[in-house]
């Protein structure tokens, strides 16, 4: 899907790992781009596909970026279809609506293609669609690439935030170009964003950090050694925190995989991140009782357990005969919905 909201708009194209909900996902991310994005153009835009049956990437990672590259190509060519073209050049040109399109709009030829997560390195391929459909921006389709600016090699995004982190600590009485500092994030050195960011100090200590694969934990590292190593992550393609060398962890640290029913967590750990003296174990089933919104997630995910196994509730789960159902769900300015009407007829 791809969600613009005005005729200038900025925002890129995601690969959502988000099967059930990606659509309120991408909503959520053109909210944010509107906001980010009233300095600059007047509003944002933002799009973004899921592949639902890759290879597991486990097994064989080429496979599964293949089907996210495939998936990708199809994402574009049908923005392509429904895009206005353009035919000859100066005073020749001539706007080409698609063909079998209803419009309800006026010409609207220009769209170009942006990077977002997962999608950094995927601008040769978006150009190459459009050259394929002899779109009129040609290679200009796509930012970064082969014929562009990329993303990744440039960080921009991370430099601009860098600015703020540094200003930030000045006022604390910190220089991190040249003092020693903990970080923990969120993330990997794969990323564009994150990656350049973890790349801006050598001063950096990473004690711990995750994205969608991997928990990553170094409750004591060396600030030269570790980014040496983050560094050759971030040239490494397609890298993940399971391709750091763990024997260059301090003690008590590890890198989990995000699929593992529990993290054990060293003292070491335990203590850095301020969650006790002792090891521990953090289990899903089992959150943290001082996080409360952690709490509230498991528990809702254990009252619709029935859902998905596909059972009945304990106790049942059928409404009485003339039960109504939500009694006490009512919003002030909803409408006269079917609790007014029943009020009414009461």
């Amino acid at each position: 899907m791809h969600l613009r909201f005005g005729a200038v708009a900025r925002g890129g194209l995601r690969w959502s790992d988000r099967r059930e909900d990606f659509r309120t996902e991408v909503l959520g991310l053109v909210k944010a781009q509107m906001v980010k994005n009233a300095v600059i153009v007047p509003t944002g835009a933002k799009g973004g596909f899921y592949a639902k049956q890759p290879p597991d990437p486990a097994v064989d990672r080429d496979a599964w970026l293949a089907e996210g590259v495939a998936a990708y190509r199809t994402f574009i060519s049908a923005m392509l279809d429904v895009t206005d073209d353009i035919t000859g050049t100066g005073e020749a040109r001539t706007v080409v609506p698609p063909q079998r399109v209803v419009r309800h709009d006026g010409d609207d030829t220009y769209l170009v293609v942006a990077a977002d997560k997962g999608t950094a390195t995927f601008s040769d391929i978006a150009n190459d669609v459009a050259e394929s459909y002899g779109f009129w921006l040609g290679d200009a389709f796509a930012s970064g690439g082969s014929a562009g600016y990329d993303h990744k090699a440039m960080g921009i995004t991370a430099r601009g935030a860098w600015e703020s982190v540094k200003r930030h600590f000045r006022e604390l009485g910190v220089d991190t170009q040249t003092e020693d500092f903990t970080v923990v994030g969120v993330g990997d050195m794969s990323g564009d964003v994150f990656g350049n960011g973890m790349l801006l100090s050598q001063h950096i200590r990473l004690v711990a950090a995750f994205d969608h694969r991997h928990v990553f934990v170094d409750p004591d590292p060396d600030a030269a050694v570790s980014y040496a190593e983050r560094r050759r992550l971030f040239d490494l393609p397609r890298s993940s925190w399971a391709d750091y060398d763990t024997s260059l962890l301090s003690p008590g640290g590890g890198v989990y995989p995000r699929s593992a029913k529990s993290v054990p967590l060293s003292a070491q750990a335990s203590q850095v991140l301020g969650l006790g003296d002792g090891p521990r174990s953090l289990t899903p089933a089992e959150p943290d009782a001082r996080d409360p919104h952690r709490a509230g997630r498991t528990a809702l995910e254990r009252r619709h357990r029935h859902l998905r196994e596909g059972r009945p509730r304990d106790g049942g789960g059928r409404r009485r005969p003339g039960q109504r159902r939500h009694p006490r769900r009512r919003r002030a300015g909803c409408g006269r919905g079917w609790w007014a009407r029943a009020a009414t007829s009461a």
